[in-house]
């Protein structure tokens, strides 16, 4: 899908990618000729992202910024800018999934963590030892894919 997201926002100079995961997007938009401001939640994807994007970076054509695409409207580091598109590749990253310190998979073995964002403090684990039966099927059912 890189590519068709690459197509379709050709000729945008500034790009606010609000979702920056393993970079990839970004990496292609900045390839691109594009100027690119990413957002994350995840601290350990902002890291590899920047290792990855480091020579982008350093030219000032890449800034990564910890965040939540859902509070777009309240990172301080927006304020005042202007952006010619907007890319949000919603989902939880195979990145995430794969890394059995995460939390996301049952097939690991791991505690079941399940923190987007690891300043969190509250993890799947105890939500599912202290809810009852009415509040947890309300999380299944308004937040579930299926």
């Amino acid at each position: 899908m890189v590519d068709e997201v690459v197509a379709l926002l050709a000729g945008a100079e500034d790009v606010l990618d609000c979702t920056l995961g393993g970079g990839g997007h970004s990496e292609a938009l900045l390839a691109s000729g594009s100027s690119v401001v990413a957002l994350d939640r995840d601290e350990a994807a902002i890291a590899e992202a920047r290792k990855r994007l480091a020579p982008y970076e350093a030219s000032g054509r890449f800034l990564a910024i910890r965040g939540n695409f859902g509070e777009v409207d309240r990172v301080p580091e927006l304020d005042g800018r202007d952006f010619d598109a907007i890319l949000a590749d919603l989902g939880v990253s195979s990145h995430q999934i794969d890394a059995d310190d995460r939390g996301f998979s049952f097939r690991l073995g791991a505690l079941l963590d399940m923190r987007m964002d690891r300043r969190s403090t509250t993890t799947a684990a105890e939500l599912l030892n202290t809810l009852d039966e009415a509040e947890l099927s309300h999380i299944f059912r308004d937040y579930g894919d299926e």
